[in-house]
């Protein structure tokens, strides 16, 4: 009898574990996030063809409400199948295979959470133009021609309070990880979200009853690949979107009921690139109907580099603050490592115009993104678009213009820091034909030399200050 209990007990245990398990909950502030972690402590959906509404992330202790969903088993007979977890490294090619990904950045161990839909053949004429997403012919797979396979991820969120929740207001990253061959078309996926009561429970990711928000669909650039030996090359985090927007479905979420966020990428009728997201941020209101108080008002934010200074600079306004205790900016160049650049107080409560700026003294070379984040006294914080920033690299010599030159010749480089600098003119002989003392500002600087009355030949031009010695050839002509 002991035993018959016990066994009972763990039984009902097991299934409020379960049931806890279908839906994320919001913390004490009203807000959910989710990053997905690291490498070392991710989770794994399990397969569950038989289940209509998506596979149960599992073990969901990690990933909580998570869901996945596929219309149509993949190459693997699998209709949740999970792949693997791919580093993404520029130069590298990433799988074909549909299906369920986590994702890393030149070797990170952050987690992305991503998806990427595949044709599969039955036989019959291939609705993809390459036939190479997992496909082994027109002939290989019986009798039927390709299914158009989508597929998503979900997210279910139930309202704990006693009253509707009139509003939320959602953020998070958008990537594209691979280029396709799509035929010059851009690749898009799409952001829906479906309300259900606490009677009817856990909505489904595969009815077609959900509403889209049109502001929160991705579509990404056409980077186009060649068919099958270059339709995955990899894009290391360098095609990527911010999404912050707020929505109000109609009526609310009622008190105990759920709403399931749907991240949706449909089948192209050409290849399809890697897609992932990442940084899920959501808030519940339940005194505004999307009308919510955001904590600022932000006019613009503009990230610019200045070559004569070599710094970028970085402004930033706001029309009005509500308990804004400080920004933080922040860049990367792979949009997983971030790196703090400055902070800067906010004004807590204001409604007037306020600019701000700061600079960012050791900007990365090549591609890098700067984004703003405002957090607020209670901790909660939003983030801005990214800006993007491309620096050249520096050239590191004396670059001479004309060279041959007859009457003069322009000399343009750049210095590590202001200060003085002398500028001299040898001949073959190493005989000091001229000498020039002038004042360098921080970067660029250009400098003429007249030399119309230097001989025809080879001349040796360098300049020298206390951290930089610079040198170079010039040929004059005036033939």
């Amino acid at each position: 009898m002991i035993k018959k209990y016990f066994l009972l007990f763990l039984l009902t245990a097991f299934s409020l574990l379960l049931k806890a398990q279908a839906y994320a909950s919001f913390n004490g502030s009203g807000v959910y996030k989710q990053d997905f972690g690291k490498t070392s402590d991710a989770g794994w959906p399990y397969l569950n063809a038989s289940t209509t509404n998506g596979a149960l992330w599992n073990p969901s202790s990690w990933y909580a409400g998570w869901y996945t969903y596929m219309n149509s088993p993949d190459a693997n007979s699998g209709t949740y199948y999970f792949n693997s977890t791919q580093n993404v490294v520029s130069g590298t090619d990433l799988t074909n295979t549909g299906g369920f990904y986590m994702y890393t950045i030149n070797g990170g161990t952050g987690l992305l959470l991503g998806t990427r839909p595949s044709n599969i053949t039955a036989g019959g004429a291939s609705t993809d133009t390459c036939n190479c997403d997992g496909d082994a012919g027109t002939t290989s797979h019986g009798s039927h021609p390709d299914v158009q396979i989508g597929i998503a991820l979900g997210l279910c969120l139930k309202n704990p309070n006693v009253i509707a929740v009139k509003s939320i207001n959602v953020q998070f990253d958008w990537y594209q990880l691979s280029t396709a061959e799509d035929g010059g078309q851009d690749n898009c996926n799409y952001f829906d979200y479906l309300v259900t009561t606490s009677a009817t429970g856990v909505p489904a990711l595969d009815l077609t009853t959900y509403t889209n928000v049109p502001a929160l669909n991705y579509c990404g650039p056409d980077i186009d690949g060649s068919c099958c030996t270059a339709q995955t090359a990899s894009l290391p985090g360098t095609v990527f979107k911010h999404f912050n927007q707020c929505i109000a479905p109609p009526g609310g979420i009622p008190a105990g009921g759920y709403i399931m966020l749907r991240w949706w990428d449909p089948n192209d009728a050409e290849d399809d690139p890697h897609f992932a997201i990442d940084n899920i941020q959501v808030t519940k209101y339940s005194d505004n109907a999307c009308l919510v108080a955001l904590p600022i008002g932000l006019t613009s934010f503009n990230a610019i580099y200045n070559s004569q200074t070599q710094v970028v600079n970085l402004t930033w306004s706001t029309s009005s603050e509500v308990n804004n205790k400080f920004f933080t900016i922040e860049k990367t160049k792979d949009a997983q490592v971030w790196e703090t650049v400055s902070t800067v107080a906010g004004a807590g409560n204001s409604a007037q115009t306020i600019n701000y700026q700061s600079t960012d003294e050791s900007p990365y070379t090549g591609t890098s993104y700067y984004r703003l984040k405002q957090t607020d006294y209670d901790g909660n914080y939003t983030y801005s678009d990214y800006q993007v920033v491309t620096i050249e690299p520096i050239t590191s010599g004396l670059l001479l213009a004309p060279n041959p030159a007859s009457n003069s010749t322009t000399i343009t480089f750049n210095s590590i820091e202001a200060g003085n600098a002398t500028i001299c003119i040898y001949d073959l002989t190493g005989r000091t034909v001229d000498t020039k003392n002038t004042n360098l500002a921080k970067g660029y600087n250009t400098l003429t030399i007249y030399t119309s009355n230097y001989a025809n030949g080879l001349y040796f031009l360098s300049m020298n200050n206390l951290m930089q010695q610079l040198s170079a050839k010039l040929i004059i002509n005036h033939n």
